[in-house]
């Protein structure tokens, strides 16, 4: 019986963490601040030759900036490249 119970109140307080932490979510999507940003930007998914990222990842390290930021700045410069304007960084 002890069992059961421990059972139970570790999935009621993991489902209540749970919810707490989707309602906290659903209340960030709402801020004007998430829908400006996700007005300038766009989710985009593809896949990497596994070294190239492995580079990546720890130079975004050695520059504490984000894998996302140096991917972006590197498309800059490949749009620069070939005599496109990049979008403005703001």
């Amino acid at each position: 019986m002890a069992l059961c119970f421990e059972i139970y109140a570790r999935l009621t307080l993991h489902t209540y963490i749970f919810f707490m932490c989707q309602d906290l979510f659903i209340d960030f999507r709402k801020t004007a601040g998430y829908k400006k940003m996700m007005n300038e930007r766009k989710p985009f998914t593809t896949s990497l030759n596994v070294k190239i990222l492995k580079n990546v990842k720890k130079l975004a390290i050695d520059l504490d900036k984000g894998v996302n930021d140096l991917l972006e700045e590197a498309m800059q410069d490949l749009l620069q490249k070939y005599d496109k304007a990049p979008p403005e960084k703001k």
